[in-house]
């Protein structure tokens, strides 16, 4: 039997914040849309159920097969432990390739740029950095990782488990699992390979990291053509991304709070994923007016 390997796009949701709710929608539809042929893999912890609309994942799921898929774990936690979660596909034996993103955020043009030459390059490591405070090589939400291509990395640390007690043992930045544990265990575990496994792509106003021996220029990454990928969706990601500072458009990975003003731009756009979530705000009004821009839940 042959194993069909898969590309994932690997996130976390967890804890009870509304305002993650209001990003996790336009934040799966875009990555769907400008991610062709790979799938979302939401990692999340159990008290997101507790959340009034958490129906929303299992309809989601089902509208959305093979494509949007719901991992959950009872694991305890103490503060900011389940960021960390994004790794687990790295020890996933069916998938090929996975990045990191965060759930409050959507692609930009440069991010899929970058990935797209990624893709097609020899190094098992991406890393986009987008922003002058993007200091660190590895942004927790901006990498990726072929698995192939780094089966010695996991004979040393062979489980996910490991890499956890990796961090409890050896963290000093960002001790009891505090804001920022995800970058600091990507800097213990892949710090040793950074200078030949990966490919930087430093794009927006970041300079080119001082520990990045292979990296991509920014006039090359700008120049990669994605003329297959639908426009508006494309135009809608990037004006979110845009930030209203700086001589530079924007930048990749951007934090925000509430994506719901854009949410019924991308519903109106002719795309199958568009077209499935609709279905579901269709099917479930209580959902449906949660992401209306004017109602708010605390």
């Amino acid at each position: 039997m042959v194993l069909i390997l898969m590309n994932l796009i690997s996130m976390v949701l967890f804890g009870t914040q509304t305002r993650y709710w209001y990003t996790l929608l336009p934040a799966v539809i875009s990555n769907l849309e400008l991610y062709p042929g790979w799938s979302i893999r939401l990692h999340v912890s159990q008290d997101v159920f507790s959340h009034p609309i958490s129906d929303l994942l299992p309809k989601l799921s089902d509208a959305l097969p093979e494509r949007f898929q719901v991992y959950s774990y009872s694991d305890p936690y103490t503060d900011q432990e389940p960021s960390m979660w994004r790794m687990r596909p790295l020890w996933d034996n069916g998938v090929e390739r996975f990045l990191c993103r965060d759930v409050d955020s959507v692609p930009s043009t440069h991010e899929i740029q970058a990935t797209r030459i990624w893709l097609r390059m020899p190094y098992p490591i991406q890393s986009i950095r987008s922003y002058h405070l993007h200091i660190t090589l590895l942004m927790a939400g901006l990498c990726g990782f072929h698995n192939p291509s780094l089966q010695g990395l996991r004979d040393v640390v062979p489980s996910f488990e490991d890499y956890v007690e990796l961090y409890k043992k050896h963290s000093t930045q960002c001790p009891n699992f505090m804001w920022g544990c995800d970058q600091e265990m990507l800097k213990m575990m892949f710090g040793g390979v950074a200078g030949s496994a990966v490919l930087d792509f430093p794009i927006g106003d970041c300079p080119y990291h001082a520990t990045a021996v292979n990296h991509v220029k920014k006039e090359v990454t700008y120049a990669e053509s994605l003329f297959d990928l639908p426009k508006g969706m494309l135009d809608i990601c990037d004006e979110i991304t845009k930030v209203p500072w700086g001589d530079f458009e924007g930048f990749a990975g951007r934090p925000h709070g509430d994506f719901r003003p854009y949410l019924a731009r991308m519903l109106d756009l002719p795309l199958e994923t568009c077209r499935a979530v609709k279905q579901v705000l269709q099917d479930n009004p209580s959902i449906k007016k949660f992401y209306e821009p004017d109602n708010s839940i605390v």
